[in-house]
């Protein structure tokens, strides 16, 4: 479904996985909801041709919806740095 590569002082809380009951019969997505309080993270949300998965990623500074891509992510003090290697982000 997808990776997450953490970086030495990295904090990152997984609040919420999830994948649909009646895998079958439902058209929702995997689900991730992760929390990067600090450091460096790369997230990579690539599915395939299985069920699509939808990334959110919160930060101190704001939320980030990732679709099927490659991410770099850097939390600082004073900002969140996102980075698109593909895919896209809001």
């Amino acid at each position: 479904m997808g990776s997450v590569q953490l970086y030495s002082g990295t904090l990152i809380k997984i609040l919420r996985l999830s994948r649909p009951f009646f895998k079958s019969w439902s058209s929702e997505p995997y689900q991730a909801h992760l929390l990067l309080e600090r450091g460096q993270a790369r997230i990579f949300t690539n599915s395939g041709r299985a069920r699509p998965l939808s990334v959110q990623l919160q930060t101190p500074h704001g939320i980030v919806m990732l679709a099927t891509g490659s991410y770099q992510i850097s939390v600082e003090e004073a900002r969140t740095e996102v980075t698109v290697v593909a895919g896209l982000a809001t």
